[in-house]
């Protein structure tokens, strides 16, 4: 299982977790046995809409949501490779 971290604010996330996201609680939930998959934790205070504090499931791969935040508007440096 391999580990992606990222600190982003949730209205850079909102698109993916409207597209498909499933809230599994305030617990990180147990991936044993389960197909690769992305988690996103909104922390307590960062709540937005009818986003909760909680887990996300998202049905993107790791390595499909790792491009989303590489081509993300939001990403460092997008600047650069928009000109």
């Amino acid at each position: 299982m391999g580990i992606l971290r990222a600190v982003t604010a949730l209205s850079e996330l909102t698109d993916v977790l409207a597209e498909s996201s499933l809230y599994v609680g305030r617990s990180f939930p147990d991936l044993n046995g389960s197909e690769p998959c992305t988690v996103i934790e909104i922390a307590s205070g960062e709540q937005e809409g009818n986003w909760k504090e909680g887990y996300y499931r998202v049905d993107k791969e790791p390595l499909r949501f790792e491009q989303y935040l590489r081509e993300s508007p939001f990403a460092a440096g997008s600047q650069e490779k928009a000109s």
